[in-house]
């Protein structure tokens, strides 16, 4: 159904209400892989729903806590892998 954002429920299993918790995890993670030393970053892969006026102030928020989000993909060189030129 168009009511509910089938990318981001079906692939992430998060519904709308759920994005303002990327902080929160992404300490988790942090906390979790500390002993290992692995860099964590937190990144949501949103369908165009997400593209939505209603949804500004969400998207903001995943930006100020230093998350972040693509729409539909995410670009190669974001995750430090090699691009062709």
């Amino acid at each position: 159904s168009s009511r509910h954002p089938p990318l981001e429920k079906w692939i992430r299993g998060e519904g709308t209400g759920c994005k303002q918790t990327c902080d929160f995890k992404k300490k988790q993670y942090k906390r979790l892989l500390a002993p290992l030393n692995f860099e964590v970053e937190y990144i949501y892969i949103l369908n165009n729903w997400f593209k939505k006026p209603e949804y500004r102030d969400i998207l903001a928020y995943i930006h100020s806590v230093g998350c972040d989000y693509y729409f539909n993909y995410i670009p190669l060189q974001r995750l430090g892998l090699p691009i062709e030129n």
